[in-house]
């Protein structure tokens, strides 16, 4: 942002959340290929169709046919810029991919451990089928009758083959684990070696080795 300005950090997120769909999407595929549910191809061809989409319209759509107003256009072909510079670094495109892919895998693994634990016999490509369509859920920006729309989700998709209070406490697992645990983790990562540098004694300032050798050559 600070070097390249307000746009290409939009198309940097832009990037990042495409990938985000691209994962859920192919993980609610496997999902539907090894449990043969719906819920699987369904979550797998909205998350890819949707990724798939932005970055052909993004990508490669002709310059000519964007109808907006002269300011508009040119944000719209900065942010584009940042797509083509993205696919031109197969670096950077490898640090997506395995970033994205980590991070919803992990938080998956999550999902289908607390529901062994809880003792569902729920079938973990299943339970991978739906978890897409339960993020999505989440997106939402209100509640249902005080619970969170990815919570609700989460039983509404699983009650099928378990209890409810199991779907239940595997949606607010998944919020506590997915996102309450990492924030305070990252409060304590970022806050602790302040608080530590604040309270530590002040010590003997650092000696430059460097100038010490050159006043010892001047003396001589």
């Amino acid at each position: 942002y600070r070097h390249y300005g307000l746009l290409a950090g939009l198309g940097t997120i832009a990037v990042e959340r495409m990938m985000d769909f691209f994962v859920l999407g192919s993980m609610g595929l496997v999902g539907y290929i090894f449990s043969h549910r719906l819920f699987g191809l369904l979550a797998g061809g909205v998350f890819m169709g949707i990724a798939l989409t932005a970055f052909t319209v993004v990508a490669w759509f002709p310059q000519r046919y964007i109808l907006l107003p002269e300011r508009w256009k040119k944000g719209v072909l900065e942010v584009r810029s940042v797509f083509r510079l993205w696919i031109a670094s197969p670096p950077a495109v490898a640090q997506t991919v395995m970033g994205a892919a980590g991070n919803w895998l992990l938080l998956g693994l999550a999902v289908c451990s607390l529901s062994s634990a809880l003792g569902s016999g729920a079938d973990w490509f299943y339970v991978l089928s739906i978890y897409p369509l339960a993020v999505m859920a989440g997106l939402i920006p209100f509640s249902i009758g005080g619970v969170g729309p990815r919570d609700t989700a989460f039983v509404f998709l699983l009650s099928g083959v378990m209890l409810k209070e199991q779907a239940t406490l595997i949606g607010l697992g998944y919020t506590v684990l997915g996102y309450f645990f990492l924030t305070v983790l990252g409060f304590f990562a970022v806050c602790l070696p302040a608080a530590v540098s604040l309270f530590r004694p002040a010590g003997k300032p650092e000696i430059d080795n460097n100038e010490c050798l050159k006043q010892d050559a001047g003396v001589s």
